[in-house]
């Protein structure tokens, strides 16, 4: 089992929390989880939201300075993390 892999499904953050990336002076709200993508989350502004389809904020979970605001979890993204973790543990 890949215990690295493991705490990192775990700490997953969900989508509508807000956070302090490094480097990066404005908060951001994740709006999607990227799996198996070069980057953990995208993201946009906080408060202004999705201002222009240009601009692409990615980064990943170990860039995260601060957690403003966790977003919403029930028992849907608890039973997706553990579906998740499932897969890396038959590995």
């Amino acid at each position: 089992m890949n215990n690295e892999l493991v705490d990192g499904i775990n700490n997953i953050l969900p989508i509508g929390s807000v956070v302090k990336v490094n480097n990066f002076d404005v908060k951001l709200m994740i709006t999607t989880i990227l799996l198996n993508e070069d980057y953990d989350y995208r993201g946009v502004p906080w408060p202004f939201g999705d201002i222009s389809r240009d601009i692409k904020y990615v980064f990943n979970h170990e860039d995260i300075e601060k957690v403003y605001f966790k977003g919403y979890e029930n028992d849907l993204t608890k039973n997706i993390k553990n579906g998740l973790i499932g897969l890396v543990e038959e590995k």
